[in-house]
């Protein structure tokens, strides 16, 4: 039972050490928490981090096939080029994400990428000539319609925006204002700001300034756009500096059509106060996200050496144990041993005092001789054959008793097992015999009649099989086992 206990404590303690190294291991982010993170990062217009998020987004989404996640981050890789004017890798990337929508009919991905399409293809109208507005106008009427037909509101709301940005734009080379164009856009604004406005879309509600800005300028309307750009600051939200900082760089530009010198200043001033504390936000949170680092490396840090500590304190538990049960098994092993000689010893002792007490002629030992020769040869007999010679004996012996006889039979099973158990043969058992006598190898070979040469072959033989490297150790070991 203790030998069991000693077991169990270690295999547990072998599991802990397996378990020990997951102490630190994290959860890998999916795809949807790094597109997250790739968007906030737009937000700050910190683009290069947010390429490497998305970029990771997008391979997460490819290694579990996630069509959707793939169409989603692709879009957002194709935001982030077109936001670094880098147009021909976000038309790429657009196209792409139109496919995998329309062969898997994902509507949100789809409004994205026709969106991001109508966009490419509206910055793209730097000159007269080149004609792509009507282009974008087509892909952003489907984005329009798709996500009017898929309730996708927040996507809605882009569409209108762009639309209506379009329709300015095609009066950007007119000479004279098409009041066919101003409507439209005006429509189309009006309409994405009453939808985010309903639905509680504020950071919508946000973008929609510039439009509106670009709108009021197109339309020559300065001063409409001054009043808004007022009403704006007002309503801002105090810690948003990037929003009031393009604010400021709007009524900066109006003034300055105006020639308003001195108010274009103060607000030139006011856009840079606005980026600064814009800016020092920025770093603060960086400087923070850095302090956060490294109390989680500090952290970690603590685990890794709580963790080796344990490591070395179970591995020496585990090497105790071992050695326990090591020195369990050896003593109940010597104890079994020291059992049998003491057993052996006793069974002798007994046979002897039998023997001394029962011969009824101590000159007539004929007997004592025939159950000695018995002894010997009793290796190749069973103990049914054992029994029966010993009776058989015992009835033809005068000088042999009954009780004599019982000690003769113990003594005779108790060499024959150990005999089987040494894996000695009968030549082997002679000459160990003999040696016990104290008899040379030349003595043992002239009583066998064989061979000195062969004599010292078979001792080396007897050695091997009893794992000894000398005469005087081959005896004191076979009279432990009781061979002799």
């Amino acid at each position: 039972m203790r030998e069991v206990g000693v077991r169990k404590i270690v295999v547990l303690s072998l599991l802990l050490l397996a378990g020990c190294g997951h102490f630190e291991s994290e959860e890998k982010a999916d795809a949807s928490s790094l597109l997250e993170r790739s968007r906030e990062l737009i937000v700050e217009q910190d683009i290069d981090n947010a390429m490497e998020f998305a970029v990771q987004a997008l391979s997460e989404a490819d290694e579990s096939n996630d069509k959707a996640m793939t169409a989603e981050a692709l879009c957002t890789v194709s935001t982030i080029d077109l936001l670094a004017t880098r147009d021909a890798q976000s038309w790429e990337k657009a196209c792409e994400a139109e496919q995998i929508a329309r062969s898997n009919r994902l509507p949100r991905p789809l409004c994205e990428a026709l969106i991001l399409k109508g966009r490419v293809c509206s910055y793209s109208e730097i000159s007269e000539d080149t004609g792509r507005n009507d282009e974008a106008i087509g892909y952003l009427s489907e984005a329009y319609q798709v996500s009017n037909d898929n309730n996708l509101f927040r996507e809605h709301v882009q569409a209108c925006y762009h639309l209506s940005e379009i329709y300015v734009n095609k009066n950007r080379w007119n000479k004279k204002l098409v009041p066919y164009f101003y409507q439209k856009a005006e429509e189309y604004l009006g309409e994405g700001e009453r939808m985010a406005s309903e639905k509680g879309f504020t950071d919508l509600s946000r973008r929609s300034i510039p439009f509106r800005i670009r709108f009021f300028r197109q339309g020559g309307k300065i001063n409409d756009a001054i009043d808004y750009c007022k009403r704006c600051l007002t309503i801002s939200d105090p810690s948003d500096w990037l929003t009031k900082a393009q604010i400021y760089d709007q009524l900066t530009s109006l003034y300055g059509d105006q020639g308003k010198t001195e108010m274009a200043l103060d607000n030139h001033r006011s856009y840079v106060h606005a980026m600064q504390m814009y800016m020092r936000g920025k770093s603060d949170k960086y400087l923070q996200d850095l302090e956060n680092q490294y109390a989680y490396l500090v952290k970690q840090h603590q685990i890794e050496r709580t963790r080796r500590i344990l490591l070395v304190v179970l591995a020496l538990l585990l090497m105790s144990l071992v050695l326990i049960w090591q020195s369990l098994r050896y003593n109940r092993k010597i104890s079994r041993q020291k059992a049998a000689i003491e057993e052996a010893d006793a069974s002798k002792k007994n046979l002897l005092e039998a023997i001394s007490s029962d011969l009824v002629d101590v000159t007539s030992l004929s007997g004592v001789n025939e159950m000695m020769e018995l002894a010997r040869n009793s290796h190749s007999m069973d103990e049914d054959e054992i029994r029966q010679s010993v009776e058989k004996l015992v009835g033809e012996s005068a000088s042999l008793s009954e009780e004599v006889s019982k000690y003769f039979y113990k003594l005779i099973l108790h060499r024959k097992k150990a005999v089987e158990q040494s894996g000695l043969t009968e030549r082997e058992l002679e000459v160990l015999r003999l040696s016990a006598q104290g008899l040379s190898a030349a003595q043992i070979a002239d009583i066998l009649h064989i061979s000195t040469r062969t004599v010292t072959n078979h001792k080396q033989n007897i050695y091997v099989k009893m794992g000894v490297n000398s005469t005087s150790e081959m005896v004191f070991k076979a009279k432990e086992a009781g061979l002799l």
